[in-house]
């Protein structure tokens, strides 16, 4: 989805976002405990949205440094209720420029809905410190019993203006050292934990 049409889009879907996405976003949890917050990290949201993972962070590890990226104010607005200490910045996450590094960084199902993720990814990249790590969660490409289904669900997803089962874990094995995807759900969604940029 075009950057000028998430804010619009979001608009009403930050309303009701919290009650539908958790039967359609899964994982996220999976991937905050992949991330292992610490005590002192500074831990980066790239598509933040109404702060899901920054609140799932805050309750495995309360010192941490939380910073929330997204496009939509609407979300953001949600997000710093439910966390309130953390930073917040409505920006592109393709562009923006925070101007210090993290030693990790996290973002579920938002690369699947820029059309240019691969420019996304290398600015987390950038983002992070040397030995930092980085984890993704997204849609995958159905498998086994499910795979019937993701013809039309791939469909409602692009409707949606989202593009499932990109490339990312291939990507990112060309800019970080060690890579690790695990897939779930019959291919439904996917993790992939990268460490230690290049």
């Amino acid at each position: 989805m075009k950057s000028e049409n998430l804010d619009r889009f979001y608009k009403f879907h930050s309303v009701i976002y919290d009650i539908t996405r958790v039967f359609f976003l899964p994982c996220r949890a999976k991937a905050v405990k992949l991330l292992k917050p610490m005590p002192n990290d500074t831990i980066i949201d790239f598509g933040c949205g109404t702060g899901y993972n920054l609140k799932k962070i805050y309750n495995l590890s309360s010192e941490t440094s939380l910073v929330g990226v997204d496009l939509s104010s609407h979300m953001l607005k949600k997000a710093s209720k439910k966390i309130p200490s953390a930073k917040y910045y409505k920006h592109d996450i393709g562009t923006i420029n925070i101007k210090y590094k993290a030693e990790k960084i996290i973002s579920s199902y938002a690369l699947s809905m820029v059309p240019d993720w691969q420019k996304v990814i290398l600015n987390m990249k950038k983002h992070l410190k040397k030995n930092g790590t980085l984890v993704i969660a997204d849609f995958y490409k159905f498998s086994g019993f499910l795979k019937i289904f993701y013809p039309p669900f791939s469909l409602w997803l692009k409707a949606h203006g989202v593009t499932p089962h990109i490339e990312i874990t291939d990507f990112l094995k060309i800019h970080f050292k060690n890579v690790e995807e695990s897939i779930f759900y019959s291919g439904y969604a996917f993790i992939v934990k990268a460490k230690d940029p290049v």
